[in-house]
């Protein structure tokens, strides 16, 4: 499926395509959006889900030489919603190619009608995620790495025995949880309700509900 030794790759290449993985959720392909002016107003997926993320006019990300910047210059509740729920069940992996501006109780992925759903740059050297009815889950990124040092590749995958590892630019780190709950995701930006906007850029986002570690 994807390779998470390496540093991640969002582009099809000749050994591996998302489109052909049966367990593909959702697939924000950098430069798939719909633009009004110099704001996107729809992320389309490229998944076969239908899990297109739309924005109402005062919630429009800015389109940027070919990213999206949300709340860029302070809190102007920039952020996507699905009117379908991504549901994460089991093993999954979530790849994201972001570039925070700021990390603090920032969400990048969350679910902003059903309460405990998240994914959060909480500081610049440390995620956390709750799903469900699930304790809260801290990850602390390795030696110096820092998500706010410029892009990154960031992926959180979990797998058979429930143990959920964060990749930082292709490279597992070391603190890693144990998670059993389903992650449920239908905001890009903010999480219930309309809570800790996300200060950065996005590139691509893409989700499955699978993993392989090869």
């Amino acid at each position: 499926m994807l390779s998470l030794s390496k540093k991640l790759s969002l582009n099809t290449t000749t050994s591996w395509n998302p489109y052909k993985e049966t367990d593909l959720q959702a697939w924000y392909v950098n430069g798939d959006w719909t633009l009004d002016g110099s704001n996107a107003t729809r992320w389309n997926d490229s998944s076969t889900n239908g899990h297109d993320m739309v924005a109402e006019e005062e919630q429009w990300p800015t389109h940027n030489s070919g990213k999206l910047d949300f709340n860029i210059e302070g809190l102007n509740d920039h952020h996507m919603s699905t009117s379908s729920q991504i549901t994460l069940a089991d093993e999954f992996i979530v790849g994201l190619v972001i570039q925070p501006a700021a990390a603090s109780a920032s969400c990048i992925l969350g679910d902003n009608t059903t309460s405990n759903h998240f994914i959060r740059l909480q500081t610049a050297s440390q995620i956390k995620t709750k799903f469900g009815g699930g304790t809260l889950k801290t990850f602390d990124l390795d030696g110096s790495n820092s998500l706010t040092d410029g892009k990154c590749v960031l992926t959180i995958a979990r797998n058979s025995s429930d143990l959920v590892t964060v990749y930082f630019n292709g490279t597992a780190q070391a603190d890693t949880e144990t998670v059993s709950q389903s992650a449920l995701i239908d905001t890009i930006g903010v999480n219930a309700t309309d809570a800790n906007d996300y200060q950065g850029s996005v590139y691509e986002i893409i989700m499955f509900n699978g993993y392989n570690d090869e």
